[in-house]
């Protein structure tokens, strides 16, 4: 309670003086009027009060609402999940695997069209195969496989060729995956570090804005209306907050799923990856065992070949040799004839030899001498000439040189006949044994010849019958790797279904963090828009404050003229006391229009800030809890002048409404826009007691 007026100056005296004439004649309007006042002034006391009261009621109000804050924010610090580093390390994870299955599917991709187009070229390898080996077939029928064979052995290389360059091109794509795969390990890295500034600047920011807002509201509890509606933008700003924090929450659980299907997703990706693995492992070890088998089988193709060649050479020369023996067969024929009809003629000059020996010896002694001697001879040549039917040409030639030299011998001297006759015998008979022994070694060579060539038809049924199991054993081969081929194609669609599937849900969550990047940016910029807009309000504060000051510095003689009341000594009084009255009354009532203004203008000014104060909270409460901005504030330097009307979001600044205030704006401004808050009912009796007193003094010396 401030009771000090200030000092009256001499003029107020003077001035009275000159009006005590003038307000002689009104005592009684004086006197209602002081009376006026003092009411006036007991209801502004009663208003004070009130609102005194109403104070104490928004501070307690205040405190509930602190209460509750802390409250709430023990909630969310509790619900808020403290895990998020990891949830962002596990997102960043899951991105990087898509992005990796993206890569795959691409590689996947072009592998699917180079197997398509590898499996395109061993189709037609293997068509060109069958026609090449149904050809040689043909051709082997006909004595030509040193020609064709080479057809179907270039097939099935070309064959195996082509499943060579398959292998290594699957190959090669998985040395690009990996290689992929580490550059967006490293990617992965680089991101994971970025997103974790990132929150730690987003942590920093609401903290420092948690901060401004706690500072902000304690500035705040000094006056009823701002308390008071700082407890509703409070109450608004935690229900606010409270929604924003349950949609944060239904965001982080969405993405917690999704989080969580994407770990399902990466993990079914995985195991079809690792099948893939066994499954091409699998088909390497298929693939070379494939290929030893084809090397065993060429190399038993081209030894059955070289051997199939050598027993069609073997024939071709047997059967030259069965030609000329033919040939010779015919000689030996026409030679047995030959000596045939030279044995009839021998028989005949045999018989007319003896006819003459008869006839000239006697029929005995002739038979027994010819019987004796020549009769195994006869039967000897007899049987050789039957065997030399058999016989080839040298032996032909050797009996008819040998029947040649018996047939002179006969000729030329019939007296010396038996002698003759044995030794042509004799020879004939040796020439027959060696005849005889070389056809039944001809025979025996025939026979063998025949063997050899039942074996060798026999060996070529059995080539026959084992490249006819090597052609099927081929299309089985060839017909299973087409299956697992197109078993792996099917696979391979699926899992290009299901990472497209998986590209959308990732385009779909990267449109969701664009979003909040987005929303995210223009909050900042929000924040710095009303940050610079505070700071523009605190400055339109510090003018209206000077502005008030100047009034009551300048043009307001209130305080003077109380001062000049409050000092007219008592002697002046009784010869000027209706002019005095008279004046005192023009001075307050011009005095009280100007509080009455000044007022008006503050409650204006306090309306105007307040229902800024409501957009500014809108826009910072509900973003409170998302990005803070710390909200700093510099006072100005040099006050702006002019009268203008925030136009910005701001705090609201408490202003006394009824309630004269003049002896606060005479003191230097304040450090803070705050500080001249504190003291803002501690001078409701500057009109109180020091006027009182003035006026009774004054009413007395009327009286």
């Amino acid at each position: 309670m401030c009771d000090v007026m200030p000092t009256i100056v001499e003029e107020a005296s003077s001035c009275l003086g000159e009006n005590d004439s003038q307000a002689s004649g009104e005592p009684n309007g004086v006197e209602d009027m002081l009376i006026s006042i003092l009411t006036e002034r007991d209801r502004l006391m009663e208003n004070l009060q009130e609102a005194q009261s109403q104070l104490m009621q928004t501070n307690n109000k205040l405190s509930e609402i602190e209460r509750e804050r802390d409250s709430l924010n023990c909630q969310l610090s509790v619900k808020f999940p403290e895990d998020v580093s990891l949830l962002t390390k596990e997102l960043h994870q899951l991105r990087e695997q898509i992005l990796e299955h993206e890569e795959e599917v691409r590689d996947l991709k072009a592998e699917r069209n180079n197997s398509r187009l590898l499996l395109e070229h061993l189709e037609c390898l293997v068509a060109r195969h069958e026609r090449s080996l149904r050809t040689t077939v043909i051709k082997r029928q006909q004595s030509n496989v040193a020609l064709n064979s080479s057809g179907g052995v270039s097939s099935e290389v070309e064959v195996l060729k082509a499943l060579k360059s398959l292998f290594e091109h699957h190959k090669a794509l998985e040395e690009k995956v990996r290689e992929r795969v580490r550059g967006m390990g490293e990617r992965i890295a680089q991101l994971e570090t970025e997103l974790q500034q990132a929150l730690e600047e987003k942590q920093t920011i609401r903290d420092e804005l948690a901060d401004t807002l706690d500072n902000m509201l304690a500035k705040n509890d000094f006056s009823e209306n701002s308390s008071a509606y700082v407890a509703a933008k409070f109450a608004q700003n935690c229900a606010a907050t409270e929604k924003r924090l349950q949609e944060s929450l239904a965001k982080i659980r969405e993405l917690s799923t999704i989080v969580n299907q994407n770990v399902r997703e990466n993990n079914r990706n995985k195991s079809q990856l690792e099948r893939f693995q066994r499954d091409l492992y699998e088909s390497e070890n298929q693939r070379e065992d494939l290929e030893q088998r084809f090397t065993t089988l060429e190399q038993r193709y081209l030894s059955s070949q070289r051997e199939s060649t050598n027993v069609l050479d073997n024939l071709s020369r047997v059967q030259a040799e069965l030609i000329t023996r033919r040939t010779e067969l015919k000689q030996s024929e026409d030679q047995r004839t030959h000596l045939k009809t030279e044995l009839e003629m021998l028989k005949k000059q045999n018989s007319e030899l003896q006819t003459q020996l008869v006839s000239k010896h006697g029929p005995e002694d002739l038979v027994d001498s010819t019987t004796g001697k020549h009769g195994d001879h006869l039967s000897a040549s007899r049987q050789s000439a039957d065997t030399t039917t058999n016989g080839f040409e040298n032996d032909a030639d050797e009996t008819t040189n040998s029947s040649s030299d018996s047939i002179p011998v006969s000729n030329l001297s019939e007296s010396g006949l038996p002698v003759s006759l044995t030794n042509g015998e004799k020879n004939l008979k040796q020439h027959l044994n060696r005849a005889e022994e070389r056809i039944r070694e001809l025979q025996t060579s025939l026979q063998h010849t025949q063997a050899e060539l039942q074996r060798y038809s026999q060996r070529e049924r059995l080539n026959e019958e084992h490249s006819a199991r090597l052609n099927a054993t081929v299309d089985k081969l060839l017909l299973e790797s087409n299956e697992r081929l197109q078993t792996h194609l099917r696979e391979k669609m699926s899992a290009l279904e299901e990472r497209n599937q998986l590209n959308a849900e990732l385009d779909r969550v990267r449109n969701l963090l664009e979003s909040t990047q987005n929303e995210k940016d223009n909050l900042l910029d929000e924040l710095d828009r009303t940050r610079h807009e505070i700071n523009d309000c605190r400055v339109k504060d510090y003018e209206t404050l000077q502005r008030m000051r100047s009034p009551f510095k300048a043009t307001s003689p209130y305080s003077e003229n109380l001062a000049k009341i409050a000092d007219v000594p008592v002697t002046q009084a009784s010869s000027n006391n209706s002019a005095d009255a008279q004046t005192l009354a023009l001075l307050i009532q011009d005095q009280l229009d100007a509080i009455n203004n000044e007022i008006k203008l503050i409650q204006e000014e306090k309306h105007s800030a307040e229902q800024l104060a409501e957009e500014i909270e809108s826009r910072t409460g509900a973003y409170s809890c998302v990005s803070p901005v710390p909200v700093t504030y510099s006072p100005p330097v040099s006050p702006f002048t002019g009268r203008s009307s925030p136009l910005m979001n701001q705090v609201p600044l408490p202003a006394p409404r009824n309630v004269m205030v003049y002896s606060h704006y005479a003191s230097p401004p304040p450090a803070t826009p705050y500080a001249h808050l504190s003291g803002q009912f501690r001078s409701h009796s500057a009109l109180g007691m020091p006027f009182q007193q003035m006026v009774r003094k004054n009413y007395g010396v009327i009286k």
